[in-house]
């Protein structure tokens, strides 16, 4: 995980920990699609 930014960070530690969020929230994004795309593929069960 990322480390808040404070004032005192530079200019590369800033832009390090906004490229690190970026790869976290395309990872996320693909989790969801992937969960999106289960959900309506997956047969409903008969009950």
């Amino acid at each position: 995980m990322t480390e808040i930014p404070t004032n005192r960070n530079t200019k590369a530690q800033i832009l390090d920990a906004y490229n690190d969020l970026l790869k976290e929230r395309n990872k996320l994004e693909k989790q969801v699609n992937k969960l999106q795309q289960e959900k309506t593929t997956s047969p409903t069960p008969v009950v």
